[in-house]
């Protein structure tokens, strides 16, 4: 299970009985799963990841999306993901720089 792969499958964004009001917030599951994937990276990074994560729940979504579309052409999961992300990456960066602010 990758790190994207905290959205669940084939639920609509109004039948996540995970996410708060609009979607706009993580849900305690979500927050649970996410700590978990992220468990093995040091403290400082691993709170920089989860208020990107909280910020910007859409872009990992498209993210997850993305991945899973590549896998389902025949990628490996790990392939899949390093295009994706290479895809992305200049939105991430500066994503994340207003995370670390």
């Amino acid at each position: 299970m990758g790190i994207f792969n905290i959205f669940g499958k084939g639920k609509k964004d109004d039948q996540d009985p995970d996410k708060g009001e609009k979607g706009k917030e993580m849900g305690f599951f979500t927050r649970k799963i996410l700590e978990r994937q992220l468990s093995k990276l040091p403290k400082q990074q691993r709170d920089i990841m989860m208020r990107a994560f909280e910020r910007n729940p859409d872009f990992f979504k498209k993210i997850d999306q993305e991945i899973k579309a590549k896998k389902k052409q025949g990628l490996d999961e790990n392939v899949a993901s390093m295009q994706v992300m290479r895809a992305h990456q200049a939105e991430f960066q500066k994503m994340m720089m207003e995370v670390m602010k």
